[in-house]
This record gives C-alpha cells, sequence and structure tokens, in this order.
C-alpha cells in the first residue's frame, strides 16, 4: 500500500504490483478514490454513514479491502465493504453503494449494470477492458506488473460526483 500511496501523492499514474499482489493494488486504489471523490449533497442520509464500497460478483481481494480499510476513516467517515451476488441478483443493492467494484466475472452485463444506476450517485469500478466507454468511471488496467487507472470525467460528472484534480492527473482520461 506505501508504493500505492507514493505513486497517489507524488503524481505517478502507474503502481508496481509486483510487491503486493493485483488485488492488494486495487484495494488500495479503491480506498484512495474515496479520499479524492467529493459525493453530490443527500448521497448520505446521516452525517456518520460509512462509505459503503461494494464488490459485486467474484471476490478476488480475498480480506485485502478489509485490511486497508479497517480501521481508518475517509472524509470523517468509516469504510464499510460489502459483498454483493453476481449475475444480477444485487444489482438493486449496487444502488446503495458509494463505490461499486465490478468484477470481472460481471463481464458482458456492464451495460445493463451501468444503465441501471444512471444518474445515480456510485462510483463505478471496473477490470475489464472497455468498461469506461460503456459508461464506468474508473477502470484498472494491467500492464505487466503495473496497474493504473482509467477514468471517465463525463461518466463522473454525470453522477454529480466532484473527481479532485490530483486524482484526475494520475488517471488515463477515456471521455
Amino acid at each position: 500500500m506505501g508504493v500505492l500511496l507514493l505513486a497517489l501523492l507524488a503524481g505517478s499514474s502507474v503502481a508496481h504490483a509486483g510487491a503486493a499482489g493485483e488485488y492488494d493494488m486495487k484495494a488500495a486504489y479503491l480506498f484512495n478514490f474515496a479520499k479524492f471523490i467529493n459525493w453530490p449533497e443527500g448521497s448520505f442520509a446521516r452525517e456518520d454513514q460509512p462509505i459503503q464500497i461494494c464488490v459485486l460478483g467474484r471476490d478476488d481481494f480475498n480480506d485485502a479491502l478489509g485490511h486497508v480499510s479497517r480501521g481508518r476513516s475517509v472524509q470523517g467517515r468509516e469504510i464499510e465493504v460489502k459483498k454483493l451476488r453476481g449475475g444480477g441478483g444485487d444489482d438493486a443493492k449496487a444502488r446503495s453503494c458509494n463505490i461499486l467494484f465490478v468484477s470481472r466475472s460481471e463481464s458482458g452485463r456492464e451495460t445493463d449494470l451501468l444503465s441501471s444506476l444512471q444518474g445515480q450517485p456510485v462510483v463505478t469500478v471496473g477490470e475489464v477492458e472497455g468498461f469506461t466507454q460503456f459508461g464506468g468511471v474508473f477502470n484498472y488496467v494491467s500492464e505487466g506488473t503495473r496497474i493504473r487507472f482509467e477514468l471517465n470525467r463525463k461518466a463522473a460528472e454525470a453522477k454529480g460526483l466532484s473527481v479532485s484534480s490530483r486524482l484526475v492527473r494520475l488517471a488515463q482520461i477515456t471521455d
């Protein structure tokens, strides 16, 4: 996780996944996305409502998400990790997530899923080619031992999300 933090703060759009596993790096990115995004007013019902990071489909994170967020808060909110079934079973529950990671096990369903979340302030993050072109906000791209991310600013804006310029500088823009 230290490599990721340094990468985010130093301005590098690429993090090395060699020492840490691929999903350790992806988990660290998800946690850090929460730091650099502002949700529109009314996205949280209560002042103390946690930021929900949800995993839709196969969960290859093991406990990496829990490890990276356990006992920590972002923007004064705790982080809550939820696992959602794939295959359309929990698509309605995805609307209550603040950050939704869409596993590659959901490949082929992107268009329907993203349509069902249109206008909702949910930061959608994928890991399959074309995810941001389908309307996802972020997409992970692996290049050997490196992981970078793409950003669809128009998709974020359509959801009322404000992405910090620090994060924008690190992303490959796809819109």
